[in-house]
């Protein structure tokens, strides 16, 4: 459970830093997103082909240390599909008085951990389906290569920046205009 919870706040930081660029911090952060993208796509690729394979994943790849720096590997590679409710959020911080860019900062954390928390109970209903077949080793590999299989397509789309189109795509397929009400 504190390996998911670690994912989850790993998630939100990566989303939380996007509201950190007016800051110097956020500058410096934005302007490496390029490198830190590539990392993350990396990491992310590594980490899928450990759990799409048979073998046992590295020990590096496991734990707490391993769940944050992959839920801030999934959050860098999200950032484009968090779309329109950000952006009402970023504008209230934008161009606004001390007082309501304070309100913008507490709505972006709260915004950030909205995001997050919902993979706590996805997990936890992962791990029971886990559970539930683990007597049976071959299902349990099959889950477990799919899942990895799923983590390496999300690096490699991740990779080639084709993120930002299916989450442009996916913007299309609704009206969003009433997220900024």
């Amino acid at each position: 459970m504190s390996a998911v919870f670690a994912f989850s706040l790993g998630i939100a930081l990566a989303f939380l830093q996007i509201g950190l660029g007016r800051s110097g911090f956020g500058q410096m952060l934005l302007s490496a997103r390029p490198g830190l993208t590539a990392l993350a796509a990396l990491w992310l690729g590594v980490w899928g082909a450990c759990y799409a394979f048979p073998s046992r994943p590295p020990r590096l790849l496991t734990g707490k240390t391993a769940a944050f720096a992959s839920g801030l590997a999934f959050g860098m590679g999200l950032i484009p599909c968090i779309g329109p409710a950000l952006s009402a959020i970023l504008r209230l911080t934008a161009h606004s008085e001390r007082a309501l860019q304070l309100q913008g900062i507490a709505a972006l954390i709260v915004y950030a951990l909205a995001m997050a928390l919902p993979f706590m109970p996805i997990a936890l209903l992962w791990l029971g389906l886990l559970r539930k077949i683990a007597p049976s080793p071959r299902r349990a590999a099959l889950l477990r290569g799919g899942f990895g299989l799923g983590v390496a397509a999300f690096a490699l789309l991740l990779a080639t920046d084709r993120i930002p189109l299916i989450a442009e795509w996916l913007v299309g397929l609704s009206d969003w205009s009433w997220v900024l009400l």
